[in-house]
């Protein structure tokens, strides 16, 4: 287990590396609107391919092919847009998403130009994001805005949540809805899940009960991880026998699909609770940092990164890829979080100089 140990440690360093080369390169605010700018541009984009794809224009697939000249994994024909695979590219849309919808909010409830815009942005990407149809990156986002309506006027005070922007919410939500049976209507496409998919029903939901119980058996056997998933492949395999008629599904497809459950089963106890504790004070920095600051663009930035990770510890909960392996956007999101806080602190300091 010590080389998967070293190979965990060679890729948390990586991404820790990351997180400082975005936090020192941005020097300012203006920096950090040019950043930003490009990160929302590139994902539009990448969702304009997506919605191009799901109408089978084939330049849509030819861009992407000429991106990524090997074969590349397509998850049951879903959209994937300029990534390498379905489930990567709801985690780009969820992100993307989630951080317009911080810059809707924290807006003034007057309608502008910059706020309709916002708005029909975040619709495009939540477009995309249904078409693509991963099932656990849409109930990310749902459970994220009732988060908001329901959490959020305690956690960020009254003056930032109004019964508007709750209406707002719930309208985000129809006009998805609305828009995405219209997009089908006047296509002629059917949507990429089935009513057995959208009810869990299906053998992919279904499976996920023996990858748990098998992750969990395994866990309870090695309390203090397994060292990495390929490890975890030889180490259930004498455990196979508490799971019965289990075993064919398990070998099949053993991963645990629960990131979370992951962090425990591969690196313990103590790797389990640093990982739950380290996105808990990532969004309790992320609340503080909304409220000292004053200035409205970071609030933003805050304030979208807050529900990102409501939306994305939901994502995560069902997929094997997260901040521990496999996506290293987030790390890039919050090197964006820790350039924000130094410039804020920064604004703030100027402005007691200037006083």
């Amino acid at each position: 287990p010590w080389a998967y140990y070293s190979r965990w440690v060679i890729t948390v360093s990586s991404n820790i590396i990351t997180v400082f080369f975005v936090g020192l390169a941005i020097h300012d605010l203006k920096g950090m609107k040019k950043i930003m700018n490009a990160f929302f541009l590139i994902i539009g984009i990448t969702a304009i391919v997506g919605i191009m794809q799901y109408l089978g224009i084939e330049q849509a697939h030819l861009i992407r092919a000429y991106l990524f000249k090997g074969e590349i994994y397509a998850h049951q024909g879903r959209i994937i847009g300029l990534a390498r695979e379905a489930i990567e590219y709801s985690y780009t849309l969820l992100m993307g998403f989630a951080m317009l919808l911080g810059f809707f909010l924290s807006r003034k409830d007057e309608i502008t130009t910059k706020k309709v815009q916002l708005y029909i942005f975040s619709l495009t990407i939540g477009l995309t994001l249904l078409l693509n149809g991963t099932r656990s990156a849409i109930g990310g986002i749902v459970i994220m805005i009732l988060f908001y309506a329901f959490f959020y006027k305690n956690i960020l005070g009254v003056d930032t949540i109004s019964l508007r922007k709750v209406t707002i919410l719930s309208g985000v939500i129809l006009l998805l809805v609305l828009m995405t049976l219209g997009f089908l209507l006047i296509s002629g496409k059917e949507f990429v899940l089935s009513p057995q998919q959208i009810l869990l029903a299906d053998p992919s939901a279904m499976g996920r009960i023996p990858r748990i119980k098998l992750a969990l058996n395994t866990f309870f056997h090695n309390p203090l991880g397994v060292g990495g998933i390929w490890n975890y492949k030889t180490v259930f395999l004498s455990h196979l026998g508490d799971i019965g008629h289990l075993v064919s599904v398990a070998q099949q497809s053993f991963s645990s699909h629960n990131h979370i459950l992951s962090a425990f089963l591969y690196y313990g106890i103590l790797g389990g609770v640093i990982f739950i504790i380290f996105m808990v004070k990532a969004f309790n920095c992320l609340i503080a940092n909304f409220h000292k600051t004053t200035n409205i663009y970071l609030k933003s930035i805050f304030l979208g990164g807050s529900l990102w990770l409501v939306a994305y510890s939901v994502n995560i909960s069902f997929h094997n890829a997260g901040p521990l392996g496999g996506d290293n956007l987030f790390w890039f999101l919050v090197g964006i979080f820790s350039a924000s806080i130094n410039i804020s602190r920064q604004l703030k300091e100027d402005e007691n100089s200037t006083c």
